[in-house]
């Protein structure tokens, strides 16, 4: 199971498919405590109205034969603790239209009607919205991305960008089967002075601000006057950003080797 999921984690088209997973996977601790406190809410409430209801069906007890139909309501609704429950749930959640249990209720005088509307209030305005902005909170932690995903979006964005360098690099040049499209320094400064082409690298937060140092730098590299598209392309993204503190340190340490060769 576990390599399937990693089968699945490279691949891009089930991103937003394995994101649902996580979070859905990822909740349910989070699910567990808000189905408690749902719970806990609805048994209080449930407590105190089968307490008032079941004085209320002492006193219609008293005749039972005018009383029949609203003892019936009464035991139907609020006969048990676990109905009382299953009752205020219901009209919580369009399981039933909560003026029926609410009629009941209120037959029993105010302080009950009073308690069925504060639990309605309290449940729909604060309870609810404590559990979904919980859910919410939870979904955009477990939304955020690892670093295996990091890395592969990186990765493939570097492809990308490569791909469209290397494409405009090549531009309607001819070049033999099989052999690497290679540009000069004319023709690279002929396309790096293009507006167009100098918005696509600074969107793209890449910063060549000495056009022939840089082709020299790779012509060097190559011992030649010419240096292949895709060379250029990768070196172009490798651009991106700015130097950081292991990129001076590895500079600093070529520059000494190569003091260190000419010296010796």
């Amino acid at each position: 199971i576990g390599k399937i999921l990693r089968i699945f984690r490279t691949l891009r088209f089930f991103d937003e498919l394995r994101l649902m997973v996580d979070c859905v996977l990822g909740s349910f601790m989070n699910a567990f405590w808000c189905v408690t406190m749902l719970f806990f809410v609805l048994y209080l409430f449930a407590l105190l109205l089968v307490q008032f209801m079941s004085e209320h069906l002492a006193g219609l007890s008293k005749d039972p034969t005018a009383n029949a139909e609203k003892i019936d309501l009464i035991l139907d609704y609020y006969g048990t603790v676990v109905k009382a429950i299953l009752t205020l749930f219901q009209s919580t959640t369009a399981g039933v239209d909560w003026r029926g249990p609410f009629m009941i209720v209120a037959d029993a005088g105010w302080g009950t009607a009073a308690i069925f509307v504060l639990f309605i209030c309290l449940f729909t305005i604060s309870v609810w919205n404590i559990v979904t902005s919980t859910f919410v909170e939870k979904a955009l932690k477990l939304a955020q991305p690892d670093l295996d995903s990091m890395v592969l979006e990186a990765r493939y964005q570097d492809e990308k960008d490569a791909k469209m360098l290397m494409d405009i690099f090549a531009g309607d040049q001819d070049h033999e089967e099989g052999q690497p499209c290679t540009i000069n320094e004319s023709q690279f400064r002929l396309v790096a002075e293009d507006s167009k082409f100098r918005s696509y690298l600074n969107a793209r937060g890449i910063d060549i601000k000495n056009i022939g140092l840089f082709f020299k730098m790779l012509c060097s590299a190559n011992e030649s006057d010419r240096v292949d598209v895709e060379t250029l392309a990768m070196a172009c993204v490798r651009m991106k950003g700015v130097a950081t503190s292991i990129d001076l340190q590895t500079l600093n340490f070529e520059t000494q080797r190569i003091s260190q060769k000419q010296i010796g």
